[in-house]
């Protein structure tokens, strides 16, 4: 296999924010049968250079603004085992290095896996669901059912096509199974689960994810 890479730069135009992103395509040649190149697919990377951090700069000093430097916080994406750190400044501050950085409500780290965005979902959506355990004292079962799916169940559904994975099924369908023990008040261990969410016609959270990627 050869990797043809070709460098290009790109302009941005977001908000005002004039700056350039460069552009790394990597096309993945592949020998086949009859000795005849095929292009089997080309990749396009986005990355941020120190060009690019002045050019923010610039834009800074035409708008009058500044970026909080303790605020700015440099991620790697890597599953190196010792990956090389470059130091990035602005301002003449040294910015940080994170293994994790929290964007737009998801948690993404390093090495892109997605259990520490799960675990943090999980964590708040049975902390929503023990809240409404507390402060539902009726035993409407509609009602119920409205504050799970109000105030449980969004946070579950929240950017799902981002971090969606086969292995976080099991830990993220226990939370409506619980919210379903609690909406219909059967806690008996023989009380099978499944039964009520037919009852309750809860789909399950595995089939939302995947309608969602869909409609993207």
């Amino acid at each position: 296999m050869n990797l043809n890479m070709n460098l290009s730069w790109s302009a941005s135009y977001a908000l005002g924010l004039d700056y350039c992103i460069s552009t790394l395509e990597v096309q993945i040649i592949q020998w086949q049968p009859g000795n005849a190149l095929t292009s089997e697919a080309t990749l396009r990377l986005y990355c941020m250079t120190w060009p690019d951090l002045d050019m923010l700069c610039q834009w800074e000093a035409t708008w009058l603004m500044e970026f909080h430097p303790d605020k700015c916080e440099v991620i790697s994406v890597t599953r190196k085992k010792n990956p090389i750190s470059y130091p990035c400044h602005a301002h003449g501050h040294h910015l940080k290095h994170m293994n994790y950085v929290k964007y737009l409500g998801v948690h993404i780290t390093s090495d892109l896996r997605w259990d520490k965005h799960i675990d943090n979902i999980c964590s708040r959506a049975n902390s929503s669901l023990g809240f409404i355990w507390i402060s539902v004292n009726i035993g409407n079962p509609r009602v119920k059912g409205l504050a799970y799916q109000s105030y449980v169940r969004p946070v579950l559904d929240y950017s799902p096509t981002v971090w969606d994975t086969v292995g976080s099924i099991k830990k993220i369908e226990s939370v409506q199974r619980r919210a379903a023990r609690f909406t219909l008040g059967r806690y008996r261990r023989t009380s099978s689960v499944n039964a009520m969410l037919t009852h309750l016609n809860w789909e399950p959270l595995a089939s939302r994810r995947h309608a969602a990627r869909l409609l993207e």
